[in-house]
C-alpha cells in the first residue's frame, strides 16, 4: 500500500514535474512528480515512484537544471520530508542539488 510517509527521498533522481491547472473530475491545480527512488535500504536500483498531488495552494520551485543534470546518475535530490504547517496545511520538501521543491496539497496518491 502507497504511503509518502515512507519515501527514502536521500539519493532520488527527480525526472520530471507537471503542474496541471485543468479540471478533472472537479479536481483542479494538480502537481505530477516522476521520482526514481531506492524502495528500500537495501536496494540497488532506483525504482520509479509517480507522485499525484491534488488540491495544490502553493508550490515553489528552484533549481539549476544544469546541476540537476550533471548529477542524474548520482541522484539529483538530496532529502525530502513532509510535516504539517500551524494551519494545519501539509506540506512537502524536497532539497534538490543547488535546489528544492516545496509543495502544499490536500492530498497525494501514487499515479500510475
Amino acid at each position: 500500500m502507497f504511503s509518502i510517509d515512507n519515501i527514502n527521498w536521500h539519493d532520488g533522481l527527480l525526472e520530471s514535474i507537471t503542474i496541471s491547472m485543468s479540471s478533472i473530475n472537479g479536481i483542479t491545480r494538480c502537481i505530477d512528480i516522476n521520482v526514481r527512488i531506492y524502495i528500500t535500504s537495501d536496494a540497488i536500483e532506483r525504482s520509479l515512484t509517480k507522485l499525484h498531488f491534488t488540491d495544490v495552494d502553493n508550490v515553489v520551485l528552484n533549481c539549476d537544471l544544469l546541476e540537476l543534470q550533471d548529477n542524474i546518475s548520482a541522484g539529483n535530490i538530496s532529502n525530502g520530508y513532509l510535516k504539517q504547517t500551524i494551519h494545519g496545511q501539509n506540506l512537502l520538501r524536497i532539497y534538490l542539488i543547488d535546489g528544492y521543491i516545496e509543495i502544499i496539497y490536500g492530498g497525494v496518491s501514487e499515479a500510475t
